[in-house]
């Protein structure tokens, strides 16, 4: 098998479309010359959690109660990955803005200078695909996928009589491996034209919260560790990606 670029397949402006497609803590004091050190102390250390979360300091992962990804979760999350490969498939493009990640989105907004910049690129994915000569033949969920808990919140619940506060996750995030298999119009002057076929092997990241099955995606295909760590803070940060790699797989 050969490996091909991204550039021998489609063009820039159509390939950076179609693959990229705490509540307030309230701490209630009472001084008196009989609080105990004990007493202070709590206090003390409530009022720096909430200094250091006016002032932006992410919290760590193990900051976060531990707690297991549901299975129904991800059996979901892999349900929706493999809707939204049917979607594109049918040539239903703008599902992928309709369903991309809200932080990925903004951030796409802010490189291309607005959101309506992003949805003129993408009305324009179809054209340029039938342009370069691409036919997408299939894209679904294959392979194991993994899950975390992201953008933690405080939730305060009473246990034995006593109320107590702790950081649960509001979110899961799942990286869904996927396959999708497309075909691109080899030319050749002199030649006559070729369809060649290839496979692409890369992952989407599925995102919803805790409690609903409303997934949103980031691709991929170009997406690295560092950037999806920036987007949710609390993963690890040696979190291992799913593979990405494109091979022909026929003559």
């Amino acid at each position: 098998t050969n490996s091909l670029s991204d550039s021998k397949l489609i063009s820039n402006s159509a390939r950076t479309t179609f693959y990229e497609s705490l509540p307030c803590l309230t701490i209630r004091v009472q001084v008196g010359i009989h609080c105990s050190v004990k007493s202070a102390l709590i206090i003390a250390a409530s009022l720096l959690l909430t200094l250091c979360i006016a002032a932006g300091q992410a919290l760590s992962e193990s900051d976060v109660v531990a707690e297991k990804v549901p299975n129904a979760a991800i059996i979901s999350a892999v349900k929706a990955v493999g809707d939204l490969g049917k979607s594109v498939v049918q040539g239903r493009y703008a599902i992928a803005l309709e369903r991309m990640n809200p932080k990925e989105k903004e951030r796409l907004a802010r490189q291309l200078g607005g959101l309506a910049a992003v949805e003129d690129q993408l009305k324009g994915v179809a054209a340029e695909m039938l342009k370069q000569g691409v036919r997408i033949l299939s894209s679904k969920p294959q392979g194991k996928p993994t899950a975390y808990g992201v953008e933690p919140v405080m939730v305060t619940d009473e246990i034995e009589g006593k109320k107590v506060s702790r950081w649960l996750y509001s979110q899961w995030l799942v990286l869904v491996p996927t396959v999708t298999r497309f075909e691109v119009m080899h030319r050749v002057e002199g030649q006559p034209p070729k369809w060649i076929q290839i496979e692409s092997i890369s992952y989407q990241v599925a995102v919803s919260g805790r409690d609903k099955e409303d997934w949103t995606f980031i691709d991929g295909a170009s997406l690295t560790a560092a950037r999806l760590c920036g987007l949710y803070k609390t993963l690890p940060k040696d979190i291992q990606l799913p593979e990405v790699k494109k091979r022909q797989i026929n003559n």
